[in-house]
């Protein structure tokens, strides 16, 4: 291949052709079949020259803000050689202190020119002028970078860097591939040594060993907020908050929530045990669980899904329901009383709506409605309202939360609570853990079907009545989510 005047040529067994390759074209180097096309501030362009005569384009890489002026190769590798230009106020540039009168008398060899006093602002603006455009990195550990630049490049505790990552887009008439940047995430370095620095990455963003990092100002950081939205990944929690029995008789239970989620590109698709209610006191057992299956749509400000299984309460459901308590029965010296106590674990079919408004990460506001299927004894089948559950979570540092949480129902639970969340490891991504802890009230309720009989002037009598069965009182709440990766 040879270049003449901007014009690439093919030159084979002494046939010379040009070839149609894009203007401007500053230099050519050739490697096996690829032709690598420095086209000044357009970039780089790359070509399959199997056939010398048909080169077919590849693919475009744009250096933005730099001119692409030569290639050069080594260890195998090609390297492109690429220039840059800064612009600087001129009132920044830095001016020679002002030199006094000599006498006749005095060495006409000239004194160092003193240094330029600058101050702290300033200072930031000429760095952040002529701030570091491509940084390397590697990823430490879940929400941690290294970056291949330190404290001589001028990097300090406080700066700022897009997390930046490359991506092609193809399918363009002439078969060609364009290369685009994707926001990954925004890092504040944190430690820094002279030839690398330490930065803390924003909340659920996952970084490749591929990605790279540009330097930015603090005020592009605080105008993207929301963290991104990252698919392919899969998070398992556990929620208890243990109850002891508030009055007579004794008791104590646990309820609970219990979810294993997946969040795909644009959808999840979940598990959950919500609410877990159970209960023990002399007077009976609780029961007042929820286990379903739920999908829906996922997006980066919100989400909405539906879910089905099943729930089941202990007791009358339909005493429940209700809130009916029956009369107490009477004896006298003429009576002979029995009283029979039973309690039976209801199911029901059943049916949750699960919304989110706001990042999954940052402030948002989540909800989930119960549905029972019920069948009473006397009456037509059909759904009624279960339960709800709501929590609020307010973002109040890096990697801390302020929440508050709240719900219940008529098939037999209750909770509301104020707490704080923070992730003990990692920001979100995939290997990051996820501590809360909270303190309010709750409990759980069923009931107990008690049947009367007795014999009064000769003749047998008989009657029944349900009871409601409790669990209620303070409670603290502690909480573990596991996030991973699965593809």
């Amino acid at each position: 291949m040879l270049l003449e005047d901007g014009q690439v040529f093919a030159v084979v067994d002494g046939e010379r052709k040009p070839l149609p390759v894009e203007d401007p074209v500053v230099a050519i180097h050739q490697k096996d079949d690829r032709l690598y096309v420095a086209r000044g501030s357009r970039g780089v362009a790359i070509y399959d020259v199997s056939d010398p005569f048909e080169p077919v384009l590849v693919e475009q890489f744009p250096l933005v803000g730099s001119n692409v002026t030569s290639f050069a190769e080594m260890e195998g590798q090609v390297w492109v050689i690429a220039t840059s230009r800064t612009a600087i106020p001129l009132v920044q540039l830095p001016r020679p202190a002002e030199t006094s009168s000599v006498t006749a008398d005095v060495d006409e060899t000239p004194s160092p020119t003193a240094a330029p006093t600058i101050d702290a602002g300033t200072q930031h603006a000429q760095r952040a002028e002529t701030s570091l455009q491509r940084v390397e990195l590697r990823p430490v550990s879940p929400g941690q970078v290294e970056l291949a630049s330190g404290a001589q490049e001028g990097v300090r505790v406080g700066d700022t860097f897009l997390i930046v990552r490359s991506s092609s887009v193809a399918g363009t008439p002439t078969g060609g591939k364009f290369v685009g940047e994707q926001r990954v995430a925004f890092a504040e370095v944190v430690a820094v040594s002279p030839s690398h620095a330490l930065a803390q990455v924003g909340r659920s963003a996952r970084v490749a060993e591929s990605d790279y990092a540009r330097q930015v100002p603090r005020e592009e950081l605080r105008a993207h907020r929301l963290p991104p939205m990252v698919p392919n990944v899969g998070e398992v929690s556990l929620v208890l908050r243990p109850l002891i029995k508030v009055g007579t008789p004794l008791g104590g239970g646990l309820l609970a929530d219990l979810s294993a989620t997946y969040w795909g590109q644009s959808y999840f698709l979940g598990l959950s045990v919500q609410p877990l209610g159970l209960g023990l006191t002399k007077d009976g057992n609780v029961v007042s669980t929820a286990a379903l299956a739920e999908g829906g749509y996922e997006a980066a400000s919100f989400s909405v899904g539906l879910g089905l299984g099943a729930a089941w309460v202990n007791g009358n459901l339909d005493h429940m329901l209700e809130s009916f308590r029956g009369a107490s029965g009477y004896d006298d010296a003429s009576s002979t009383v029995t009283v029979t106590e039973t309690q039976q674990t209801h199911g029901a079919f059943a049916l949750s709506q699960v919304a989110r408004l706001g990042s999954r990460d940052a402030l948002h506001l989540s909800l989930r409605n119960l549905l029972l299927l019920h069948d009473p004894a006397d009456g037509d089948a059909g759904f009624i309202y279960g339960g709800t559950t709501a929590k609020l979570v307010v973002p109040v540092g890096k990697r801390t939360d302020l929440f508050g949480e709240g719900g219940g129902g008529v098939m037999g639970y209750w909770f509301c609570g104020v707490g704080t969340g923070s992730w003990l490891v990692g920001n979100g991504s995939p290997g990051s853990w996820y501590l809360s802890v909270s303190a309010g009230a709750a409990g759980v309720r069923g009931s107990r079907e008690i049947t009367t009989d007795y014999d009064r002037g000769g003749e047998r009598y008989s009657y029944t009545y349900d009871e409601d069965v409790s669990v209620e009182g303070p409670m603290v709440s502690v909480g573990l989510a596991r996030r991973f990766d699965l593809f």
